[in-house]
């Protein structure tokens, strides 16, 4: 507060009526909430139906977990609720997703899906040397995703959260509950899937990986919060936060990539004859990632390394008529350097 953050009030945790860019999407939930109701109705005359049809209780129990198209119902029912329990657990944990949130999420899942799909299409993965049954199969799936959802927008959510103001104590409390769930259901999952993950189980070491990938997620996130929060507490802020936070996405790029490669070496070494090739475009997007942010850094630190002789430092006076850096619009609070620019506007390095 030292800086004059704003404090605002939203589905974000922080303090303002209303957002930039941040719109609501009525069309969006009645479309969800429609499917949901739909698939009540038609799951109640199913069983009403099977009931009327049959009499006895276990008569209409075997019709319908026999009758397939009684199971396509009931498994669209159960897709339903499970839809639904995501929604109330992002609701409570996270509140409502801004639009760029939501775009960025939309990004990040359509990449995961798509792996996943070529991997079970190019891959067949077994368990215990058997083809993975479908229901065991869907099962597993939407389990993974639905973790992995939580993983990504409590990733995006960190990364935002701050941009609006100073998160309220109860959205800080929400959403360090979450991220400690989320590392807790992955260490159990990396406790499981490593002890059943082996060569005739290919489908478990899939998993595991995934849960490898989504416990680096979590830490990252924990990790960048910590950061935000010591800015936050800092009467005059961090100075040095944006270069902690380059840093750690710098090592999250370095552990994303070491993971693809180590998980391509196993699944070499358990299946020579079927190398998920299709990971590379991963592993090209990672390394293009990487490369663009050390490029970036090269940039900023040969702009940045002649600063001191190439403009004077501001005076105290000019300080104070100009409180404020011309390029960030941020305080010019002590342990910064305020320079002066040519034309005697005042920003800070």
């Amino acid at each position: 507060q030292g800086r004059g953050r704003p404090t605002v009030k939203g589905s974000a945790g922080s303090t303002s009526k209303s957002r930039p860019g941040q719109r609501r999407h009525p069309a969006g939930g009645m479309n969800f909430y429609s499917y949901f109701a739909l698939s009540t109705l038609v799951v109640g005359g199913v069983v009403a139906h099977a009931c009327v049809a049959h009499e006895q209780f276990y008569p209409a129990v075997v019709h319908l977990s026999t009758d397939k198209l009684c199971l396509a119902v009931m498994y669209n029912f159960g897709f339903a609720l499970f839809l639904l329990f995501g929604k109330l657990l992002l609701r409570i944990f996270i509140g409502t997703l801004r639009d760029l949130e939501v775009e960025q999420l939309v990004d990040s899942g359509r990449g995961f899906l798509a792996d996943t799909i070529l991997f079970l299409v190019f891959y067949a993965p077994t368990i215990d040397n058997k083809e993975v049954g479908n229901v065991y199969l869907i099962q597993y799936i939407c389990c993974v995703i639905f973790m992995k959802v939580f993983h990504l927008t409590t990733q995006i959510r960190v990364s935002h959260m701050f941009e609006v103001g100073i998160p309220r104590l109860i959205v800080n409390i929400k959403l360090v509950s979450l991220m400690c769930f989320l590392l807790f259901c992955d260490v159990m999952a990396l406790r499981h899937f490593y002890g059943v993950a082996s060569q005739s189980s290919t489908f478990f070491t899939w998993i595991l990986f995934e849960a490898l990938t989504m416990s680096s997620v979590v830490l990252v996130s924990m990790v960048k919060y910590a950061v935000h929060m010591v800015d936050l507490r800092l009467e005059s802020g961090w100075p040095g936060k944006q270069v902690c936070l380059f840093y750690i996405d710098l090592a999250h790029d370095v552990a994303s990539m070491t993971l693809f490669l180590v998980f391509m070496l196993t699944f070499f070494v358990q299946n020579p004859s079927r190398l998920p090739i299709y990971m590379m475009a991963d592993i090209i997007q990672v390394a293009r990632k990487l490369a663009q942010r050390l490029r970036s850094f090269r940039r900023y630190r040969r702009i940045s390394l002649n600063m001191d002789m190439r403009f004077p430092d501001a005076t105290d006076d000019e300080i104070e008529h100009d409180e404020h850096c011309v390029i960030c619009r941020e305080s010019l609070f002590d342990g910064s350097r305020p320079k002066k620019l040519c034309c005697n506007h005042i920003f800070h390095i």
